[in-house]
C-alpha cells in the first residue's frame, strides 16, 4: 500500500471521510485528516502495481488523475492543490512490503526481537510487535512495550 496526500482548495463541511471503492482500482481508498493550518488533507491508497506506478507517475499525472475521484466524492467545486508520494516501493529496508512470516516463522521469532540486546538496545516496530504484527498499531504497541521494558531496567 502506498500512501499519497493531496491537499484540497476548499473546505470540506465534513470533518472525517471515508471511501472504499468495491474494485481495487487507482484512487480506490481515501480518507480525510483536519488540518488547523491550512485546508484539508486527503490520504488516498494504492496498492501494488497501482502504487508502484503512483510511485513513479510526475505530479501533475497524479493530480490529473485522482481530480476526478475527489469530485465525485467532494463536489465539483474541489480542486486538489498538492500532491506527495511516498517511495515505498524503492525504498531498500522496505522494497513495498510489511514484515511477514517466512515458511517455519513465527511469533516467537517475533518476541525474540523483543528481547533488548544488553541493557542498552531496545527494538521495536511493526516487525518487532506480536500484537498485531505488520501494522501500526503493533509498531505502536511494540514501542509501549520496549519503553515499559526499559524503564523497568532503569528503575532497577
Amino acid at each position: 500500500t502506498e500512501i499519497y496526500t493531496l491537499s484540497l482548495h476548499d473546505a470540506l463541511p465534513i470533518s472525517f471521510y471515508q471511501y472504499l471503492s468495491a474494485a481495487p482500482e487507482l484512487w480506490s481508498q481515501w480518507f480525510t485528516l483536519p488540518s488547523a493550518a491550512g485546508p484539508p488533507i486527503v490520504l488516498a491508497f494504492n496498492a501494488g502495481e497501482h502504487g508502484r506506478f503512483v510511485e513513479s507517475a510526475s505530479p501533475p499525472d497524479l493530480i490529473a488523475g485522482a481530480l476526478p475521484v475527489a469530485r465525485r466524492l467532494f463536489g465539483s467545486d474541489v480542486s486538489l492543490t498538492e500532491v506527495r508520494t511516498s517511495n515505498w516501493a524503492t525504498d531498500p529496508y522496505a522494497l513495498g512490503a510489511y514484515s511477514f512470516h517466512t515458511p517455519g516463522s513465527g511469533l516467537d521469532d517475533r518476541r525474540r526481537l523483543q528481547q533488548p540486546i544488553g541493557d542498552r538496545l531496545f527494538l521495536a516496530g511493526e516487525a518487532v510487535g506480536v500484537n498485531n504484527p505488520a501494522t501500526v498499531t503493533g509498531a505502536v504497541s511494540s514501542g509501549r512495550y520496549a519503553a515499559g521494558q526499559l524503564m523497568q531496567r532503569l528503575r532497577g
